[in-house]
C-alpha cells in the first residue's frame, strides 16, 4: 500500500512538473509575442518618425521653394524634432541630415540639391573625367552603357556584359538612380559610395583602418564620400522663366513672329533686329549666353560689298533678363520642354564646379566665396557669374549652357528614433518639386546599414 501511495505521489509530482513546464513555455511564448508585438509597434513608430522628417522637408519646400538658405542647414526645423510623446522618456524624434562638404565638415541639418551635382546622364567625357576617381576608361564605359553616340575606344559594349557570370543588358538610355552606376564596368562601391559605409557623414574607426575591416579605405584620416555627393541621375527643370512662363525659343519662327514674342519681356532694345540679322546669315546660336558680346558683319542692301559690323545689345546689365526669358530649346516632355542636368551655380560644391569646363580651382573658390554675399534677386539667374567678374565672357559662354540658378530635386536622409528604446529607422529620399507640389520620387530604407549616429548626438548631448 505504501509503495502504491509512493508511486502516486511521484506521478503527481511528475504531472505538476510537466504542467509547470507547459505553463512556463506558454508564458514564454506569450512574453515573446508581447515582445514581438512591441518591437513591431516600435519599428512602425520609428518608421513613422522618419517619414515625418521627410514630410516636414516637403512642407518646407512647399512653403519656401526658392530659399536655399532655409533648406541648406536649418537645425531649428530638422534637428531632433519631437514627433509624439512628451520628452526623452517616451518621445519619438526625427533628424533630417545630409553631408557637409565644407573643409572638415561632417553633416548639416538640411537637404542636398541634386541640381548642385553633375548629372551622369548628360555629362560628356571631359566632365566625367574631372570627377574624383573616374578614369578615361570608366568614362567611356559609362557613355557606352547609357548609349551615348560616338566612338568610345576604352568602353565596354554589350558583349562584355554578356560574358559576365550573371549577364545582363546594358541600359542604352538614362540611368534611373546613381546606384545603377554599379552595373557599369569599372564603377565599384568604393568609387560610388567612397569609405562611408553607413552614409552618415562621419569618419568612423572601421572606415579608417585600411584592410582590417569593411569597407576598404586608405586610412588617411579623411572621409572619402565617393561620387554620391557630387553626381546624380535625376536633376531636371522645366524650360520656364522664373515667373513660370514658357521662354521664347530664338531658333524658331520668322523675324516678325520672333519680334512679336519678344515684345513686353523687358529685353534690350535692338535685340529682335540683331536676331533677325543672325537668322539671315544662318548663324546657329546654341545658347542665349552666346549673344553676350556677339558681333555680326552685315552687308549694305544697296552695295553688298560694303559691310557694317553690328554688336549685340546684350550686356552685363541686361544679361539676367536675356537668360531668364530666352532659350534655344529643350527636350519635349508632356507638351512642355525640359532641361536636364544643369548644375546649380548657387549651391554646387567645389568639386562639382571644378568638373565644369573652364572652371579652375581658383574660380570655383571665388564662386563659393561670392555667392553667399549676393542678394536673393541676384541669384535668380546665372548672370552674376559674369556680372560680378568671376569669369571672363569667353569662359561664361563656354560654361553657361551647363548651368542653372535653381533646383527642383532634393535628396535627404531622415533618421527616426527613440531616446530610450534603441529602435530606429533610417530612410533616404528624393523630393521633386518640378511639378509644383512636392512629391517623393525615390525612397530607400537604409536601416540595414545600422544606426547613423547615437540619438544623443542628434539631440546635441555629445
Amino acid at each position: 500500500m505504501r509503495a502504491r501511495r509512493g508511486i502516486i505521489v511521484v506521478l503527481i509530482l511528475v504531472m505538476i512538473a510537466i504542467l509547470s513546464l507547459v505553463a512556463a513555455s506558454q508564458l514564454f511564448i506569450a512574453q515573446s509575442d508581447v515582445a514581438a508585438a512591441s518591437a513591431q509597434r516600435q519599428g512602425s513608430q520609428a518608421r513613422a518618425a522618419a517619414m515625418s522628417g521627410i514630410h516636414r522637408a516637403m512642407s518646407l519646400l512647399l512653403e519656401m521653394p526658392d530659399d536655399p538658405d532655409a533648406r541648406h542647414d536649418n537645425p531649428d526645423v530638422f534637428r531632433h524634432q519631437l514627433v509624439c510623446g512628451q520628452d526623452d522618456k517616451d518621445g519619438w524624434y526625427f533628424t533630417v541630415f545630409c553631408d557637409d562638404l565644407s573643409e572638415g565638415g561632417t553633416i548639416r541639418f538640411g537637404l542636398e540639391d541634386e541640381a548642385g551635382k553633375i548629372n551622369i546622364n548628360i555629362a560628356g567625357k571631359a566632365v566625367l573625367m574631372n570627377l574624383p576617381a573616374v578614369t578615361d576608361a570608366m568614362a567611356d564605359c559609362l557613355l557606352d552603357y547609357r548609349g551615348a553616340p560616338g566612338n568610345h575606344p576604352n568602353g565596354a559594349k554589350q558583349d562584355y556584359y554578356d560574358q559576365l557570370p550573371k549577364p545582363y543588358q546594358i541600359k542604352n538610355g538614362p540611368l534611373a538612380t546613381l546606384e545603377e552606376l554599379l552595373l557599369v564596368k569599372g564603377f565599384t562601391g568604393t568609387v560610388v559610395f567612397g569609405e562611408d559605409a553607413n552614409r552618415n557623414g562621419f569618419l568612423e574607426p572601421n572606415e579608417n583602418d585600411a584592410d582590417a575591416s569593411f569597407p576598404p579605405d586608405d586610412a588617411d584620416g579623411q572621409l572619402n564620400r565617393g561620387l554620391r555627393c557630387l553626381a546624380t541621375a535625376v536633376s531636371y527643370e522645366y524650360n520656364l522663366t522664373n515667373a513660370g512662363q514658357p521662354r521664347v525659343n530664338i531658333t524658331k519662327g520668322d523675324a516678325n513672329s520672333l519680334k512679336s514674342q519678344l515684345s513686353g519681356r523687358n529685353l534690350p532694345d535692338g535685340l529682335p533686329d540683331f536676331l533677325a540679322a543672325a537668322r539671315q546669315q544662318n548663324l546657329a546660336i546654341l545658347d542665349p549666353s552666346a549673344l553676350l558680346g556677339m558681333k555680326l558683319d552685315v552687308a549694305d542692301p544697296k552695295n553688298p560689298n560694303n559691310k557694317t559690323q553690328i554688336s549685340s545689345p546684350v550686356t552685363a546689365e541686361n544679361l539676367p533678363a536675356v537668360l531668364d526669358q530666352l532659350t534655344t530649346g529643350g527636350f519635349p516632355y508632356n507638351g512642355q520642354e525640359v532641361l536636364f542636368g544643369r548644375v546649380n551655380i548657387n549651391v554646387a560644391p567645389k568639386a562639382a564646379l571644378m568638373a565644369l569646363p573652364g572652371v579652375s580651382e581658383e574660380i570655383a573658390q571665388r564662386i563659393i566665396d561670392l555667392r553667399g554675399q549676393l542678394q536673393p534677386d541676384e541669384r535668380t539667374t546665372i548672370a552674376w557669374l559674369y556680372a560680378q567678374n568671376v569669369v571672363s565672357a569667353d569662359v561664361f559662354k563656354q560654361v553657361a549652357p551647363l548651368l542653372t540658378a535653381r533646383s527642383k530635386q532634393f535628396r535627404l536622409r531622415s533618421y527616426g528614433y527613440s531616446m530610450v528604446s534603441g529602435r530606429f529607422c533610417y530612410l533616404e529620399a528624393i523630393i521633386d518639386i518640378a511639378e509644383g507640389r512636392p512629391r517623393i520620387s525615390y525612397l530607400r530604407d537604409l536601416t540595414r546599414l545600422g544606426m547613423p549616429f547615437a540619438p544623443s548626438l542628434a539631440a546635441g548631448q555629445q
